[in-house]
């Protein structure tokens, strides 16, 4: 019986030294971090991903700027939003439903093009207006959901533009954070390099 006990002992602590052993060499042979998504598929990188929040986590905040971001430089704070591609903004004194943003100078998008104004009004109209060329309605669900007030948008200048919502909106700045902003040259590109002539299915290029 005490053999016995003794042999069980052993087996133990050597299982033990070979667990303890092989941790570094396991913990050194993984180099891809794997995480997790509940999603269907592969978030799109239109500017707009789709399958929902997950979407915008993994191909929208890693890909993409907004006006307003969320500051998610700390693990133990937890974020606040913050200016992004927008500098600052203002709500119209007297008219509760206008919005003035005053935007980032400096600023291109990645295929050269410059980021200004004439680029958020075609952003938001990407989502909200329906006749326009570049509408892509996978996209509106994910983002004018998030900011159901937004009406419009229109050029002041260069570095300047109007926002424009159905009703006084305080969340609006916050609500921003999800209308990430894609380039209008490259997706004109891809739009007159697709092929046959029906804009609805023209409007699908793929813009970044």
């Amino acid at each position: 019986m005490r053999i016995e006990r003794s042999k069980k002992t052993a087996t133990a602590w050597l299982l033990a030294t070979a667990l303890v052993v092989g941790l570094p060499h396991l913990a050194s042979a993984e180099t891809v971090l794997r995480i997790g998504m509940t999603a269907a598929d592969i978030p799109r990188t239109l500017g707009q991903p789709d399958q929902g929040f997950e979407g915008n986590r993994f191909t929208g905040l890693t890909m993409y700027d907004a006006l307003t971001m969320w500051d998610l430089s700390s693990k133990d704070k937890a974020s606040v939003m913050i200016p992004g591609l927008a500098t600052e903004w203002k709500v119209d004194d007297a008219d509760k439903k206008k919005w003035t943003f005053k935007l980032r100078p400096g600023v291109s998008f990645h295929d050269g093009s410059p980021f200004n104004a004439d680029a958020v009004v075609w952003n938001v109209e990407k989502v909200l207006k329906q006749d326009a060329p570049q509408f892509d309605a996978s996209q509106v669900g994910v983002t004018a959901s998030r900011m159901p007030t937004l009406a419009s948008a229109s050029k002041v200048d260069d570095m300047t533009v109007e926002l424009v919502t159905k009703e006084p909106d305080s969340f609006l700045p916050i609500n921003l954070t999800n209308l990430f902003m894609a380039s209008p040259s490259k997706w004109q590109a891809f739009y007159e390099k697709a092929e046959g002539a029906d804009a609805k299915a023209k409007s699908q290029a793929r813009s970044q």
